[in-house]
């Protein structure tokens, strides 16, 4: 469950004030018990949620408009990162059969996922995101659906505010020198971490180094507005 993102927000008034509260109780009750495994759950939520939004905005209600914003972000980055998860290519019932025996390689170990409506579990047993070498790193998020480019050693992935752009210099054989992540927007940047090395975010500490199958890697942690920026190893630029 997504937990209750609103906090009740007390007094009442009339005209927009009235209807903007009045919507605002409604979204508190929906949010709270949103599936945020769940797309449609998830759109049902930003469905009562973005015009309540409106509505505060237009009302002039700062800590209403504060608060809605923020489960705006954190809606938008549910959905976004389930999309992702959902843009797989379309497999055989001999390919399911073998994925479920033994595993997804092209996915970071230590996840799953569950294939369309099969109700197939399926396991992953492929290298974290920060481990991956050029060929793992363009086969995962190409099954995600990211935009790619490749140019001098450098290889990005981007969709929408995301991105995640790899220094392999010479070594495409072996994992990136620096790995920089524009993170989902709304997302701490411990739970960004988390999905990029696999370690859990209890265990993350601000701007120490991350031990990951590859080695140690120094992280550098940038919190702006709206996302966090995360450099992962010997990121020399910028």
């Amino acid at each position: 469950m997504a937990g209750a993102y609103l906090v009740l927000v007390q007094s009442c008034n009339t005209g927009d004030v009235k209807r903007c509260r009045d919507q605002y109780m409604q979204a508190h009750a929906v949010v709270g018990n949103v599936d945020t495994n769940d797309v449609k759950s998830v759109d049902e939520a930003l469905a009562l949620v973005n015009p309540t939004l409106e509505l505060c905005q237009k009302a002039n209600l700062a800590e209403e408009t504060d608060q809605l914003t923020s489960v705006q972000r954190k809606l938008n980055s549910h959905k976004e990162y389930l999309e992702h998860e959902q843009n797989r290519k379309k497999l055989t019932p001999e390919e399911l059969a073998q994925l479920v025996a033994k595993g997804d390689p092209t996915c970071p170990k230590g996840t799953a996922y569950s294939y369309e409506k099969s109700g197939k579990k399926i396991k992953c047993t492929g290298p974290q995101i920060v481990d991956m070498n050029k060929a793992q790193a363009q086969e995962y998020f190409t099954h995600r659906g990211f935009k790619l480019s490749d140019e001098g050693g450098t290889f990005k992935a981007e969709s929408g505010a995301v991105s995640y752009t790899y220094e392999f210099g010479a070594g495409e054989a072996e994992p990136a020198g620096c790995l920089v992540v524009f993170a989902t927007p709304g997302i701490a940047w411990q739970e960004e971490v988390a999905r990029v090395t696999g370690l859990p975010p209890r265990r993350l500490k601000r701007d120490k180094p991350v031990k990951t199958a590859s080695g140690e890697k120094p992280l550098l942690v940038e919190e702006h507005e709206y996302q966090a920026v995360l450099k992962f190893g010997d990121c020399k630029k910028g």
